[in-house]
């Protein structure tokens, strides 16, 4: 689960809080201990009465086989806990998987239908090549290809970020291999 505290800095502030506390005791909590979620929740909407709640999972295992399945009842038991619908769902692809794609477009049309707000993690490495800041880069602009070229699979949130040690800088944005230069090449793709 990710929250996205907007007034955690005041009035328009802005900033991601991700917290796996919070993470942990939703999940066991809305599937086997539905007050201590909720009592979570409450206590996170005191303080920040703006938040926004998602989730984030990994899109593209084999594993459990009805994976898609099992993550659009833990949307539903989730909202039915807490009276509130996630707002997003971002997928954290895993792309050398050869059912990404199924899962992906599966995915999209269930929080489609949910009116759950629907994103996909771009990203590079995982290949098992050796990795460098333009490498990691360039397979990050194939990923975001070979979804948005596909109508099933369109996210409403194009989101990048990275786990691995690349790239190693974010600016500037005209220096292939960055995180901005990465952004500035899916934004001008769209245009």
């Amino acid at each position: 689960m990710r929250a996205s505290a907007g007034d955690a800095q005041g009035e328009g502030g802005g900033g991601a809080v991700e917290d796996a506390r919070i993470r942990q005791a939703v999940a066991v909590g809305v599937a086997h201990r539905g007050g201590q979620g909720v009592r979570r929740i409450a206590d996170l909407r005191e303080k920040f009465p703006n938040v926004q709640i998602g989730n984030v999972e990994p899109v593209g295992t084999e594993q459990p086989p009805d994976w898609v399945q099992q993550i659009a009842e833990w949307t539903h038991v989730y909202q039915k806990v807490t009276g509130m619908k996630l707002v997003f769902f971002h997928a954290d692809v895993a792309w050398t998987a050869p059912i990404w794609r199924q899962q992906l477009a599966a995915l999209k049309s269930r929080m489609q239908a949910d009116e759950i707000k629907f994103g996909v993690i771009y990203d590079g490495g995982g290949t098992g090549k050796p990795e460098s800041d333009e490498l990691w880069t360039q397979e990050a602009i194939e990923r975001f290809h070979a979804v948005e070229s596909n109508p099933s699979m369109i996210p409403d949130h194009a989101v990048f970020q990275s786990w691995a040690r690349w790239p190693h800088s974010m600016l500037p944005e005209n220096k292939p291999g960055t995180m901005t230069w990465l952004v500035d090449q899916y934004v001008n793709w769209k245009h």
